[in-house]
């Protein structure tokens, strides 16, 4: 459930918020937190990045974890959810190569969830389970559907961690290979990154 400081219908008195500051302070928390690391970064740090104080913070987010993970959200929306495709191999492609420049801040994220059982609880509803939904639909509605999608999550989900949680490439090959072995079909016509 939504804290009445986080509903955007709440209402408020005084001057309503500068929606451009939510957002430097989101693209400011996603570029510190790529730069650095999660834990090298802070509240401090992410409000002089933006040109804002801590307290524009305080007012949108509980918190550092809350605010990234809002500013990771946002980018897996536009870079992974919307692509145009129903391929799982371009699908899985498409979401490695997002991890390239995002995994170790993911595994920041991840690391702090497991003590934090409140925030786990919001890493799981508003990041995991809508990419997990929206691979949903490419294993249903794809060109190769699989026999069994909650399996196929399990088996995609759980490779993604481990290899990431591990440092191990999540590269295009790896993607064909995993989509190969959940539809028997590799998704793509020539290797990717053939002309």
């Amino acid at each position: 459930m939504e804290s009445p400081r986080e509903s955007p219908t709440s209402v408020r008195s005084g001057r309503p918020r500068d929606q451009q500051v939510a957002s430097r302070l989101r693209a400011a928390a996603r570029r510190l937190t790529l730069e650095r690391g999660y834990a090298a970064v802070t509240i401090a740090d992410i409000a002089a990045a933006a040109g804002s104080g801590r307290q524009a913070i305080y007012r949108r987010w509980p918190g550092k974890a809350e605010l990234v993970l809002d500013a990771f959200t946002e980018h897996a929306v536009s870079e992974v959810d919307t692509a145009d495709t129903r391929d799982l191999a371009q699908f899985l492609i498409r979401t490695f190569r997002a991890l390239a420049a995002t995994g170790p801040a993911l595994r920041g994220l991840m690391a702090y969830a497991q003590d934090d059982p409140e925030f786990r609880i919001q890493l799981r509803d508003r990041f995991i389970a809508p990419r997990r939904e929206a691979l949903r639909s490419r294993l249903e509605s794809g060109p190769n559907p699989v026999t069994d999608p909650d399996v196929a999550i399990a088996a995609i989900y759980g490779a993604l961690w481990y290899r990431l949680l591990l440092d191990e490439p999540l590269d295009d090959e790896f993607a064909v290979r995993l989509s190969q072995a959940l539809t028997g079909h590799s998704g793509l016509a020539r290797p990717p990154g053939a002309s």
